[in-house]
């Protein structure tokens, strides 16, 4: 999740509680979504809180 965090504080400018804060949050909502099955909102979601596509992720 560093990589995240690091990411957030780079691109928005966030402290590092805020980013993890952030990083927290949206992960668990991403995942929720994958455990219903709902893979759409998880992308939606990725999009909305990190910014990225799902293709991005490779990267980490």
């Amino acid at each position: 999740m560093g990589k995240i965090i690091d990411f957030l504080m780079a691109r928005d400018g966030l402290s590092y509680e805020e980013a993890e804060r952030e990083a927290k949050s949206g992960l668990a909502y991403i995942e929720c979504a994958i455990m219903d099955g709902d893979y759409t909102v998880a992308e939606e979601a990725l999009d909305d809180v990190f910014g990225m596509e799902p293709e991005s992720l490779s990267a980490w």
